[in-house]
């Protein structure tokens, strides 16, 4: 059986996307309140600017597939552009597999609409939100603030009255023509699972998370996502008990949507620190206590440039190949380790030729390298042999300064590898980025 399900970009739609009518049609309808016994049912279309001013009780709007419940509405509007809504409770409901369930749900919601030209914001407030999923897990926040923009809405809009799955063809078109930004941030949150026969995860998990804020936006042939959280901890219960905390947890992703011949970054960051993990999970790798118990800090920054060349809303029904996402060159904008005894630094860039690399260059740092050579030959990690060997070499070329890190400073000079001013070895004429027919290695490509 199909899955249905309702994406973040409906349950947007149906709150801030609603296609905004001329200035000479509109009417503010008289304070408004239903009896009990009629249930009134309002469309994606009388949002915001057609509800009725006052209460509403018994609020029920349907969301293609899904329904949106609300035990009353407040609607209150300020001029043409401006519209107040606030409701105790507002839930989303959808047949999953062949059951209703909530799949949202938002307490104690107010939020502000506004029109600015062709666009349309929303900021408010969400005291307790719960996102409920088929496989027995739900994720609840507290103390939400947002903000939202969007444009080019309409598409969306004509394809969620048409019924379309979000995964249908229709549906991935019309959100190649919108643009949205969502900014939020949430005084705590949690995440929890459950084992279950249809769960793959086999055991049950929580997670919860102190102040955390994070973005979304897709528009101008980009989407971008990032996140941040603090005071993580975690539990789980299964064949192996785990648990632990993270002190602070970050990541970015942005990459291009639209097909393009010309080259376009992909940044992926991540950020971890202050991780506490249980005895059970560090025995699993280091039975006998080898080595510090300690995971610091780990940051990761790098950036590949590519050639997109099929739009990634070209539709479902379209077969997707590799060759689609040409990788051309790639830079480390950050490495960072602290962790284990053992403290790496590094950054480098490269330039690309064509496929063939035409200059590197590189800088890296490493404390504590002698006694982490030591622990893995001790935990039976490397030979011994290998370990003097490997330590020897970076001895060998290393820069030892005052704090006893060694530092190597990577360069080519005249197609000849440098470490710390030691040439070392050619540079390699070998193709580390395979290219296509139409971008022949006489174009240089360089990262920056």
């Amino acid at each position: 059986m199909k899955r249905k399900f309702v994406s973040a970009a409906a349950v947007c739609a149906a709150f801030f996307m609603a296609p905004t009518p001329s200035f000479a049609d509109e009417r503010v309808a008289a304070p408004l309140i239903l009896a009990k016994e009629t249930v009134p049912t309002f469309t994606i279309e009388d949002f915001p600017w057609d509800l009725p001013e006052g209460r509403t009780e018994d609020v029920t709007v349907p969301l293609g597939d899904a329904v949106l419940t609300m035990p009353w509405m407040e609607v209150e509007t300020d001029g043409e552009n401006r519209v107040l809504i606030s409701a105790p409770e507002m839930t989303v409901s959808a047949d999953v597999n062949g059951k209703t369930m909530a799949v949202l749900q938002l307490d104690a919601t107010e939020f502000t609409v506004r029109r600015l030209g062709e666009a349309m914001a929303a900021s408010g407030f969400v005291q307790a939100l719960a996102i409920n999923g088929e496989q027995d897990f739900q994720t609840t926040a507290r103390g939400v603030e947002f903000s939202f923009t969007s444009r080019g809405y309409g598409p969306v809009i004509e394809a969620m009255k048409a019924n379309e799955a979000a995964d249908s063809d229709r549906m991935i078109e019309a959100m190649s023509m919108l643009s949205v930004s969502l900014d939020y941030s949430a005084k705590s949150s949690s995440f929890a699972t459950a084992e279950s026969a249809q769960n793959e995860i086999p055991f049950d998990f929580e997670m919860s998370q102190g102040p955390a804020e994070g973005s979304i936006s897709l528009g101008d042939g980009r989407i971008e996502i990032l996140a941040k959280a603090t005071k993580s901890v975690f539990a789980g219960a299964g064949p192996i008990p785990v648990s632990g905390e993270i002190g602070s947890l970050s990541y970015r992703f942005a990459m291009p949507t639209d097909a393009s011949a010309t080259i376009q970054p992909i940044s992926i960051d991540f950020g971890v620190s202050d991780v506490l993990l249980n005895d059970e999970i560090w025995d699993l790798a280091d039975p006998e206590k080898i080595f510090p118990r300690a995971l610091e800090r780990v940051e990761l920054g790098m950036v590949m440039d590519v050639v997109l060349k099929r739009s990634l809303f070209a539709g479902s029904s379209v077969r997707r190949s590799p060759e689609e996402l040409e990788p051309i060159g790639g830079r480390l904008s950050a490495l960072e380790f602290d962790g284990l005894g053992v403290k790496v630094s590094a950054k480098g860039d490269i330039e690309m030729d064509g496929e063939i690399p035409k200059d590197v260059s590189a800088y890296a740092s490493i404390s504590g390298l002698s006694g982490f050579m030591k622990n893995l030959v001790k935990a039976g990690f490397l030979p011994q042999s290998q370990a003097i060997l490997g330590e020897g070499i970076a001895l060998q070329f290393a820069k030892e300064e005052a704090d006893g890190s060694l530092t190597f400073d990577v360069k080519t000079v005249d197609g000849i590898i440098s470490i710390n001013g030691n040439r070392v070895a050619p540079l390699p004429r070998c193709a580390i980025f395979r290219l296509r027919d139409e971008l022949p290695a006489s174009q240089g490509r360089r990262v920056v």
